[in-house]
């Protein structure tokens, strides 16, 4: 699981899901992954991808805490025009965690 520490240097990392409700780290920092994980699609094969396909390929690595159901229901939830490449905006404070907690 990916964890997101400070850019301050807090040693209190937490998940996708605390990091995403918390917003800002207790040391006034922001939360950066502590490793860059895989991607299931190499960067130059998504160049010809929509704004969703690029999220579908790149968000789960980076919120292991949200199953693949709870990350397409907000994927596909996006605003702007189906299969735009505009710069739509996903939110997921508001998304429980599988499990049902933070």
């Amino acid at each position: 699981m990916i964890r997101y520490k400070s850019t301050r240097g807090s040693q209190n990392a937490k998940s996708s899901a605390q990091a995403i409700i918390r917003g800002i780290a207790e040391d006034r920092g922001l939360y950066v992954p502590d490793a860059f994980p895989a991607l299931s699609k190499a960067p130059e094969d998504m160049l010809d991808c929509d704004y969703r396909q690029v999220a579908a390929a790149v968000l789960p690595a980076f919120l292991s805490d949200y199953t693949q159901e709870e990350l397409r229901a907000c994927i596909e939830s996006a605003g702007g025009r189906s299969g735009g490449k505009g710069g739509q905006c996903l939110v997921f404070g508001a998304l429980p965690r599988k499990d049902g907690g933070i």
